[in-house]
């Protein structure tokens, strides 16, 4: 019985088990943080403008939430959304960017400025 205790005693007093407990601590809070605000950025952006165009939706109808008129009342929301619509935008480049750099090897003769006997696969210059 007493090499149990003991064991139990040392596995409890261990300090990485410590520490580990905290990291795992702090991960799963950032985890629950990250899913929060995922969460409340869906449920923001759900309708194109948001919020107040489900509401005028509820209010006027839903010719007048897609009319011109609506539009006009809400040019915050309209700005707002732009740092969104560039972040996309230079995602989307640099996914073609990198889609491009990718398909480079199998477009040899494409390459500029690349000899062509160096180009082909096992040729000596």
């Amino acid at each position: 019985m007493a090499l149990r205790a003991d064991a139990a005693d040392r596995i409890a007093e261990d300090p990485v088990s410590n520490v580990l407990k905290w990291i795992l601590l702090i991960v799963a809070i950032a985890c629950f943080a990250a899913l929060g605000w995922m969460t409340d950025l869906t449920y923001k952006t759900a309708p194109p403008i948001g919020w107040p165009q489900l509401n005028a939706v509820y209010e006027h109808g839903l010719a007048y939430a897609r009319s011109q008129a609506f539009y006009n009342t809400t040019l915050f929301w309209q700005w707002m959304r732009m740092p969104g619509d560039i972040a996309f935008a230079l995602g989307a480049l640099f996914m073609a960017w990198d889609f491009v750099l990718k398909l480079r090897p199998l477009f040899p003769r494409l390459i500029p400025g690349v000899p062509v006997a160096s180009r082909a696969i096992g040729g000596a210059e």
